[in-house]
């Protein structure tokens, strides 16, 4: 046991003398002969140039997928706050075009040339009755705004209908279209005279009282006669859209289409009582107060 310890000092000294000398000896070698060894140098380095690619090929790997995962992190946190911005600008985009939508609609009815120099008062539709056999709706004017019952309401296109019952600071309003309400009517191009009466459709009027041999005729505009003194004179109610005659009768039967936008509208304007001329030259005085006298509603 001994001796093959001993053995091996031997050896491993030996081992390390030669390395040492022949170190010593390149190193000589090197400083006589500069140019061979810078030669012999640079092949070995371009001979280990593979050995020490593929050793630093793991290492540059891994750091690759490092800067691929943080690059993927961040896009998907760039991603998700841009889809958050872009929903907040929608929304901010859909109270703009609302706002838009009230302007044009505000406008029009201060522009139209429906509202006369008389007193006005513009109002918002808050509410509509959800019994389907009443057609009225609510704005936010009442007592306290002046509005009385009976004041005559229109919109941006023509008359929607009028006040029946006032609150503090709300009215009812019944559109023209409800089965109780009838407006006294004629004919833009012929001057034929009816009762333009509801039906409890928003889209669809009947014209009473029309004889067969009257002239009017499909496309026909129909305006407020001022007759009963409720509402004014020459102001757009509807437009004709069926005539129908039997030949044997003594009454057409007349449908027309409301021209105000009575389901549709949002703001509308309420006249206050004005003297006003009917079309009719046997109105007897009094009707100028409007107000005071009772509709064409039976």
């Amino acid at each position: 046991m001994e001796d093959r310890i001993f053995s091996r000092n031997p050896t491993g000294g030996f081992r390390f003398m030669t390395a040492l000398g022949l170190a010593a000896v390149l190193l000589l070698a090197e400083g006589r002969y500069p140019e061979s060894f810078r030669m012999i140098r640079e092949q070995g380095r371009v001979g280990l140039q593979p050995l020490q690619a593929a050793v630093t090929y793991p290492g540059q790997l891994f750091s690759w997928f490092q800067d691929q995962a943080r690059t993927t992190t961040g896009l998907r946190r760039e991603i998700s706050a841009l889809r958050a911005e872009q929903q907040l600008t929608a929304v901010r985009l859909q109270r703009l075009a609302e706002l838009s939508a009230e302007n044009a609609r505000l406008r029009g009815l201060l522009d139209s040339g429906l509202v006369t120099t008389g007193r006005m008062l513009l109002a918002e539709i808050i509410r509509a009755d959800p019994n389907p056999d009443r057609l009225v709706l609510t704005i936010d004017k009442g007592s306290m705004d002046g509005l009385q019952v009976g004041q005559p309401v229109l919109d941006a296109s023509g008359i929607m209908g009028q006040v029946i019952e006032i609150n503090e600071k709300s009215s009812d309003i019944m559109l023209i279209s409800d089965r109780r309400h009838g407006i006294a009517v004629s004919n833009a191009r012929s001057g034929t005279r009816g009762i333009l009466r509801g039906t409890g459709e928003n889209a669809r009027l009947e014209m009473d009282y029309v004889p067969e041999s009257a002239d009017i005729q499909k496309g026909d505009k129909l305006l407020s006669s001022g007759l009963g003194a409720r509402y004014p004179a020459g102001y757009p109610v509807a437009t004709v859209t069926e005539v129908f005659r039997s030949g044997g009768g003594e009454f057409a039967a007349v449908q027309a289409r409301p021209m105000a936008a009575l389901g549709r509208s949002r703001h509308v304007v309420v006249l206050f009582p004005s003297p006003f001329a009917p079309d009719a030259a046997d109105t007897p005085p009094d009707s100028l107060n409007w107000q005071e006298l009772p509709d064409a509603t039976p």
